[in-house]
């Protein structure tokens, strides 16, 4: 369900407008900024980070009331993923909110679905998007459960660099 709607959310092609960035918002842009934009579609996924949610939130409008309130990254996407030698996963919790999970699940599915568009992986989408799934409902039915490394994770830590000092030149 979620894989559905996460690929409906950005478009026209899906029968709804393309999601725009917040009125005025553009317009206060400085001219770098709108380049940056334009050149790389990241950078306009989180730019459209409030007009995403607001999208979520009226496509599962009628459902919010029954779903759960918890703690939310509030822009969760791929390029949030941080790894060091002692662990992995989101950061940046600038925006973290309070909610119900499907924001953050929608927009880093939508994540995943830029990437695998970005990298010609369509036809690995839905695997990605079901790896994700079950990922998030084992985690939510099983408190003691902590996921393997993802294989990128293996990778990354191999081309890290071997100390603090090293990795912030």
């Amino acid at each position: 369900m979620f894989a559905v709607i996460a690929v409906g959310l950005p478009g026209a092609a899906h029968g709804r407008e393309p999601l725009r960035a917040e009125p005025g918002s553009l317009e206060r842009a400085a001219p770098e900024l709108i380049e940056r934009l334009r050149a790389d579609p990241f950078n306009y996924f989180r730019f459209i980070n409030r007009s995403w949610i607001a999208r979520v939130c009226d496509a599962f409008g009628r459902d919010l009331q029954e779903l759960p309130v918890m703690r939310l990254h509030g822009d969760a996407h791929v390029e949030q993923f941080a790894v060091t030698q002692d662990a992995w996963g989101l950061d940046d919790f600038d925006d973290s909110a309070r909610g119900p999970a499907v924001i953050d699940i929608v927009r880093f599915l939508g994540s995943v679905d830029l990437v695998a568009r970005q990298r010609s992986w369509e036809k690995n989408r839905d695997a990605l998007f079901d790896r994700f799934r079950e990922g998030y409902k084992r985690g939510l039915t099983e408190p003691d459960y902590v996921p393997p490394p993802p294989d990128i994770v293996r990778r990354l830590r191999t081309e890290a660099p071997a100390t603090r000092a090293a990795s912030l030149s």
